[in-house]
């Protein structure tokens, strides 16, 4: 029962910036709802590809580098 509740508290706490982001930012601030979506996907998206741009770039070989073509690749974009 302890365990429970312990989980139970741990799911509130990791759920509530993203359930009062969305109103606070689209009432309070005027954002928009599907930019504001976006911008709290990024993390998702970043924690999925990492791993697999880390392992492509440690597998790099060019005469710049291993790091300096993703480097300047990522400059660039932004």
């Amino acid at each position: 029962m302890a365990l429970g509740i312990g989980f139970f508290s741990l799911f509130f706490a990791n759920q509530t910036v993203p359930i009062l982001a969305i109103p606070f930012y689209q009432m309070i601030l005027g954002g928009d709802p599907f930019l504001l979506g976006v911008a709290l996907t990024i993390p998702i998206i970043s924690a999925i590809l990492s791993p697999w741009v880390g392992h492509l770039s440690d597998n790099f070989k060019s005469k710049y580098g291993r790091r300096r073509p993703f480097i300047l690749l990522l400059v660039n974009i932004l």
